[in-house]
C-alpha cells in the first residue's frame, strides 16, 4: 500500500519544488544576461585559446540584451582594442570568437606575415623563445610565437612560416569593429567577412574553466585568464 501523504510532507515537497524552481530561474537569468560557457571549436585563436578549451564569457561587457534578440536593454562598457570577444558572424550567423584589433575610425592594415598596423603604425612585436604548443604540429610548417602589444594589452600570437592574406589599409566604419584571430595564418576573420557590427557582439572572454585535448586534461590551462 502507498503510504498516505501527510500535510507536513506535502508542505515540504512544495517547499522543495519552489526552491528548485527559483534555482532554475536564477541559473537561466544568469546565463541569459550575465555569463555563459563557450566551447572553442577551432584553432583560429591559438595559442591564446586552444580547441577543447571551455571558457566563461561576460555577456554584460557590452550591454544587456534580450535573449535571442539583438535588442539592448542596458548599454555596457566601450569595446576596447585587444578585447577577446564573442560575436555573431556577419557572414553566416555562426558564433565566433576573435580579438578586436581596431574600432570605428581606425585605419587598419595587415601584411602577409600577419603583422597589424593601426593608422600607419605597426603594432610592436617581440619574438618569444618558447616553442609553439604541440597542437601546431599539424600545420606541417615551422611556427614562431610573438608577444604583440596593442595599447596596454600584451598577448601572444602565432606566426607560421608561410604567407597569410594581406589586407588593407581599410577604415573601420561607424558602429563596427575589426576582429582578427591570434593564429594569423589560419583564421577566417574580418579580413574575409568584413567588419563586425557592434550589435553583433555577445560578450567578452573571461577565463578558461576547463580544457581537454589529445585525450588528456590540460590542467595547466584551467582557470587561466584570457588576455
Amino acid at each position: 500500500m502507498t503510504p498516505e501523504k501527510t500535510p507536513a510532507r506535502g508542505r515540504k515537497e512544495k517547499s522543495l519544488a519552489r526552491s528548485l524552481a527559483k534555482t532554475i530561474f536564477v541559473v537561466l537569468l544568469f546565463r541569459a544576461f550575465v555569463a555563459e560557457a563557450y566551447h572553442i571549436p577551432s584553432g583560429s585563436m591559438r595559442p591564446t585559446l586552444l580547441e577543447g578549451d571551455r571558457i566563461f564569457v561576460n555577456k554584460a561587457a557590452y550591454g544587456l540584451r534580450l535573449p535571442f534578440s539583438g535588442h539592448r536593454l542596458i548599454d555596457g562598457g566601450p569595446v576596447e582594442r585587444g578585447d577577446v570577444a564573442i560575436f555573431i558572424s556577419p557572414e553566416d550567423g555562426r558564433m565566433l570568437i576573435k580579438r578586436i584589433v581596431a574600432v570605428a575610425g581606425d585605419r587598419v592594415a595587415i601584411d602577409a606575415l600577419g603583422r597589424i598596423s593601426i593608422d600607419g603604425r605597426q603594432l610592436p612585436q617581440r619574438r618569444l623563445s618558447r616553442p609553439c604548443p604541440k597542437i601546431f604540429s599539424e600545420a606541417r610548417t615551422s611556427c614562431t610565437l610573438y608577444e604583440e602589444q596593442l595599447g596596454q594589452r600584451r598577448y601572444t600570437v602565432a606566426r607560421l612560416a608561410r604567407s597569410s592574406r594581406a589586407f588593407g589599409p581599410y577604415t573601420v566604419p561607424t558602429g563596427h569593429v575589426f576582429a582578427v584571430g591570434d593564429n594569423r595564418h589560419d583564421s577566417a576573420d574580418s579580413r574575409f567577412f568584413g567588419p563586425v557590427p557592434y550589435r553583433h557582439l555577445r560578450g567578452q572572454a573571461m577565463f578558461v574553466y576547463w580544457s581537454q585535448g589529445a585525450g588528456r586534461l590540460r590542467t595547466e590551462r584551467m582557470f587561466k585568464k584570457v588576455h
